[in-house]
């Protein structure tokens, strides 16, 4: 069983990716490397060096040979490309999101495939059954902590506050918050006054704040180059990377104007959030459980798709679909309805839990929307990427085709 395919939380296999597996590659790399008599003595040598516990100079296996050493250093080299990699990723993800850009049109289909190939899949998880007790104790704390929460309250005006409700609205990061969780955010926002010129984040430093421009004006740039990667204006949100991502800032901001801002703590960020994706997360699972075409999928892979799909509305009377347009993306009308239309003329109608855009996606040859699908009331709509649909949804591709032909 992969990671991928277990049902866990985003942000638990995040952690498990992220900050487990690097120590286990670590230790079985250096087990192979030495081949002790005593595996056990050795990994208790090793993390007792690492720690700089008890344990280092406790046994035979304290001097490393050269092959662990060499191991270490291939991972010390490993780990730098990968916070590079991060980095620049992290960059790109911020100009996106805040520009509202989107992203490079998709190469074929084969291409793709190919892309996707390069893609590592994260190692297997191990699971055993002697290890219950430890997990079930981590999670009460992890629980307990959450319980326990109390979010800071600052002072601001009635006007203060609705102008930092109407700009968290507008991001998507806050998009799953309800509004009781929404209130809890606004009376944290802490008022910060900046002078033109003032530095307020400084690329690779660790970031415990997220940033609202109120008013004002700042510019986002990479320390070692004079090029603006964004200005910021008023409305924006910066800084929201590191918290969400767990990651050094990636680049500086500095003011450009006096400048008024609001800023939400890293514990408060990330109780709401994680609160409001959990919350998120189950309702869509449950949603998704009840669709027909969906219908043989298990849980676990009922939460992989809930972890892709993106939620969005459209109003009434606005076309989602356009005829003879290339198609990149798989919708499922979570609430309201629509109709499709080929050529002038109402061929079907969709409501709570239908799906359409597929055909565009299963058809090699033209990857062109076969009719025009028109909301007739405000809809709310699960999407997923070409990429994904192809990854999650591959195995339905012979009933998805069943059903689009009727159609064509």
């Amino acid at each position: 069983m992969t990671l991928e395919s277990m049902d866990i939380e985003p942000k638990r296999k995040r952690y498990i990716i992220d900050n487990l597996n690097p120590v286990l590659e670590e230790a079985v790399g250096a087990l192979i490397a030495a081949e002790p008599a005593d595996p056990a003595e050795f990994l208790i040598t090793q993390f007792g060096s690492k720690l700089g516990s008890q344990y280092g100079g406790a046994s035979s296996y304290s001097d490393e040979t050269p092959e662990v050493a060499k191991n270490k250093e291939l991972y010390a080299k490993l780990e730098k490309l990968k916070d590079d990699v991060r980095k620049a990723v992290v960059v790109n993800v911020q100009l996106e999101k805040s520009t509202g850009e989107p992203a490079a049109k998709e190469e074929e289909e084969e291409e793709e495939e190919e892309d996707d190939a390069d893609i590592p899949e994260p190692p297997p998880v191990t699971r055993t059954g002697n290890r219950t007790s430890v997990s079930a104790e981590a999670y009460g704390d992890w629980n307990k902590q959450k319980t326990n929460f109390e979010p800071p309250v600052f002072e601001k005006t009635s006007e203060q506050a609705d102008r930092i409700r109407g700009m968290l609205k507008k991001s998507f990061i806050f998009e799953t918050i309800d509004e009781k969780n929404l209130e809890i955010l606004v009376k944290a926002m802490h008022k910060v006054e900046l002078k033109d010129g003032e530095k307020i984040i400084t690329e690779g430093e660790n970031g415990d704040f997220l940033f609202v421009v109120d008013e004002g004006k700042l510019d986002c740039h990479k320390d070692k180059s004079t090029d603006v990667l964004k200005t910021c204006v008023s409305g924006d949100i910066f800084g929201e990377l590191a918290l969400l991502y767990n990651c050094p800032r990636a680049a500086s901001v500095t003011a450009k104007a006096m400048c008024l801002l609001w800023k939400l703590d890293r514990e408060t960020f990330g109780h709401i959030t994680s609160q409001a994706s959990e919350k998120y997360r189950k309702t869509l699972k449950e949603f998704l459980s009840k669709v027909p075409i969906l219908s043989t999928f298990k849980p676990a892979e009922l939460g992989q798709l809930a972890d892709v799909m993106v939620r969005t509305k459209v109003p009434p009377d606005t076309n989602i679909l356009t005829q003879g347009e290339e198609g990149d993306m798989f919708y499922i009308l979570e609430e309201g309805s629509a109709i499709a239309v080929k050529d002038g003329t109402q061929v079907n109608s969709y409501g709570e839990g239908d799906y359409f855009g597929e055909l565009a996606l299963l058809n090699k040859k033209s990857g062109l929307r076969a009719a025009t699908i028109k909301s007739t009331s405000e809809v709310r709509l699960l999407t997923i990427k070409r990429a994904e649909f192809k990854r999650l949804l591959g195995n339905l591709e012979s009933v998805l085709l069943d059903k689009a032909n009727a159609y064509m």
